[in-house]
């Protein structure tokens, strides 16, 4: 028993020191930059000259996608709420479902439901929205922004 105690004095500094190199604090690493200053929203390097506007910084942070490019704009709302989980992403297209779904389906005449949400990165989510078994998606930036976007090559 007194051999065992020993072993774990000795075993438990030893594996904590070991684990705190793997445990990152929130927001960026050192010298990185957040966007808007949301700690969660860290920005890599190569994208801080696309840090002006959600679509210029969702063309760089995502690979093979931009902002739908459709009149007057990509954007359909603004929620003006930190965005910072699926649950979020999906409250703030809730919050402006007639503004979405008037996008997506102009003559939608039944019920449009938020259906789920997916991560894509420390700051843009795609919502999934169902009208009549049609499937829509929007992507949602961690500053509330709703928007169109496309993905291709």
């Amino acid at each position: 028993m007194l051999m065992e105690k020993k072993a774990l004095l000795v075993v438990a500094p030893l594996l904590a020191l070991a684990l705190a190199g793997c445990v990152q604090p929130p927001g960026p690493p050192e010298g990185g930059l957040l966007w808007h200053g949301f700690e969660w929203a860290a920005v890599p390097s190569q994208c801080e000259a696309s840090m002006s506007d959600a679509c210029s910084l969702y063309g760089c942070m995502v690979e093979s996608c931009w902002c739908a490019e459709t009149a007057p704009s990509a954007i359909v709302a603004e929620w003006n709420h930190p965005v910072s989980d699926e649950n979020a992403a999906m409250a703030a297209v809730n919050e402006n479902l007639d503004a979405v779904s008037g996008r997506l389906w102009p003559d939608a005449s039944s019920e449009v439901v938020v259906k789920r949400a997916v991560k894509l990165n420390a700051i843009f989510f795609n919502v999934f929205l169902d009208y009549g078994g049609d499937e829509g998606v929007v992507t949602v930036a961690a500053d509330g922004t709703i928007f169109l976007s496309q993905c291709g090559v």
